[in-house]
């Protein structure tokens, strides 16, 4: 459906989730939008923003939702490309954007340029790093600090850094001696910064937190092994007092919730949508509600979901 700039097709469903929630209303979003890889989600300024790389010549793209997710407008398509799909984070002013490059796989970080009406006109101070990951990065923001997690290129270990300077320059590299066939996922949850990954010999899903010191990080604790397992990376969000896991089963293709009161070191409540995808699903909170991004298995379609 097309209409006055933006395209979009309402549909709903009602999923009955486990668990002191009870009855949840499920309803989601389908974009006349289509990405080979999974999109990137995150809220800024009271609006939802996605990011995906398009299909053809995976040029990166931008929309925003000014309705609670309700719909998508303001599309912009972007030079910048890459090999997979990019990942976004907002301090509550700054929208951020980061992606693969091109060039020998080096990351790259930049401002999203808004205009007064919060739509995503562009791209400003842009910094390529000397860092390289042959998939996504992931980024987050905690108490004002940028901080950008990876997957090594050619080491497969997992990386964290941080710029306190607004993503212009990155410091404080950490790694820890995990290893992933897929990107990472990086959360900040009641003032903690949290890690997650797909354990690279046996897919498993693991939770760490960052052990933080005047802004650095310094090492990986508290680890987390759930028996669940995933071939794809998994996603972390933040909502109340709840430390949100998602990810795309391995046997199946059907995408999973459960969460954490316990700071990431045990997760319950399981829920399986019947919403099927080919990659991995990525979480955002916008005020109160949590929503669930990601591209439909057998048609790319880009989808968005209330899933709390």
């Amino acid at each position: 459906m097309k209409r006055r700039g933006f395209l979009w097709v309402a549909l709903a469903a009602i999923l009955i989730a486990p668990g002191p929630a009870g009855a949840q209303q499920f309803t989601k979003v389908t974009l006349a939008e289509s990405s080979p890889s999974a999109p990137a989600l995150a809220a800024c300024q009271g609006n939802l923003y996605l990011a995906w790389r398009g299909e053809g010549k995976f040029q990166l793209n931008l929309i925003v939702s000014k309705d609670k997710g309700a719909s998508f407008s303001n599309k912009i398509t972007l030079s910048e490309v890459s090999p997979d799909g990019p990942a976004l984070a907002c301090d509550d002013t700054i929208l951020y954007l980061g992606w693969t490059g091109t060039d020998k796989n080096r990351l790259i970080v930049a401002q999203v340029k808004l205009d007064a009406s919060g739509n995503p006109v562009g791209l400003n101070d842009k910094t390529e790093l000397d860092e390289k990951s042959p998939v996504r990065p992931a980024l987050a923001v905690l108490d004002g600090a940028l901080y950008l997690g990876w997957r090594g290129d050619g080491t497969d270990e997992l990386n964290v850094m941080v710029s306190t300077d607004k993503g212009e320059h990155f410091k404080a590299k950490a790694t820890a001696y995990e290893k992933t066939t897929y990107a990472p996922a990086l959360a900040s949850h009641r003032g903690s910064l949290y890690l997650s990954w797909s354990g690279k010999e046996d897919n498993r899903i693991n939770v760490a937190r960052i052990t933080i010191a005047h802004a650095e990080p310094r090492s990986f604790a508290s680890k987390f092994i759930l028996t669940d397992t995933t071939p794809l990376s998994p996603t972390l969000g933040s909502l109340e007092g709840g430390l949100y896991l998602g990810w795309r089963a391995e046997t199946a293709t059907n995408l999973n919730l459960m969460d954490s009161e316990s700071g990431g070191q045990s997760f319950h409540n399981r829920v399986t949508l019947s919403e099927t995808t080919s990659d991995a699903p990525v979480l955002a909170t916008l005020y109160d509600r949590l929503f669930m991004a990601w591209k439909s298995e057998g048609t790319n379609d880009l989808v968005v979901g209330r899933v709390r």
